[in-house]
């Protein structure tokens, strides 16, 4: 019964989670076109403000999944305080509406922000891989958590391209992006482009950025090709041992 409860509330979680990629990936859209759309040009900031915010309600409820998840609570409170944290330095830092750093303290905070990010990312990708794969069923929220995992590679992927442009060149996706939310906000529209394998839309980017896209490409693949045998061998053994 105790499993049971666990796996609704897993499935739960799951579905709230859904709900903020989805809504995340339309705001990086609309933000990376915000001066198509509508000629103004701060709204990528804007965009990027309410991505922020999407974001650490999304790394809230991955918090609440890892608890489900059995893991320690010392864990839980620093993801938790680091995504709060977090927000409120990165809204400053990146305040749309006026500098209230410098840039050289962008230069240095911006950098470090991302870094973090990166890492709670692949802490959040480890623990939901873990519980899709020890566990002996295939449950209908390893479904969900593998939908998680492949966004998380998308924003873990994004972080990886912010932090090549804030560290080398700021014009290395085909033309000079304001640091910031700007910067961001295309750097996971690149992300998103990449593990598609769309043509690129970044048609003048650096080719080292389009040989680390290649590389999340191949990641993606790897990843759905291994996921996909991970769900579908639980119902063959299945077959096999009644047979």
């Amino acid at each position: 019964m105790k499993n049971r409860l666990q796996i609704l509330s897993k499935s739960n979680l799951y579905g709230k989670l859904l709900i903020y990629v989805i809504l995340m990936q339309v705001v990086v859209v609309l933000a990376s076109e915000s001066i198509f759309l509508t000629g103004d040009v701060n709204g990528s900031k804007y965009g990027g403000a309410i991505f922020s915010i999407l974001d650490v309600v999304f790394y809230l409820y991955c918090t609440q999944l890892l608890k489900i998840l059995g893991r320690r609570d010392l864990l839980i409170r620093t993801l938790q305080i680091y995504a709060i944290v977090g927000l409120i330095i990165g809204l400053s830092v990146a305040y749309p509406f006026a500098d209230l750093y410098s840039s050289t303290q962008k230069q240095i905070l911006f950098p470090l922000f991302h870094l973090s990010n990166l890492v709670v990312d692949i802490i959040f990708i480890f623990y939901i891989l873990k519980d899709i794969f020890q566990s002996p069923e295939t449950e209908i929220d390893h479904i969900w958590g593998a939908i998680i995992v492949y966004f998380l590679i998308i924003l873990s992927f994004a972080e990886v391209f912010e932090l090549i442009l804030l560290l080398k060149d700021q014009n290395l996706l085909g033309k000079p992006y304001e640091i910031g939310y700007p910067s961001y906000i295309q750097a996971l529209m690149f992300s998103q482009n990449s593990i598609a394998g769309m043509d690129s839309i970044y048609p003048e980017a650096h080719d080292f950025m389009k040989k680390i896209a290649n590389l999340e490409n191949i990641s993606g693949n790897l990843f759905l090709t291994v996921i996909l045998g991970r769900l579908l061998s639980v119902p063959i053994k299945k077959a096999l041992r009644k047979s």
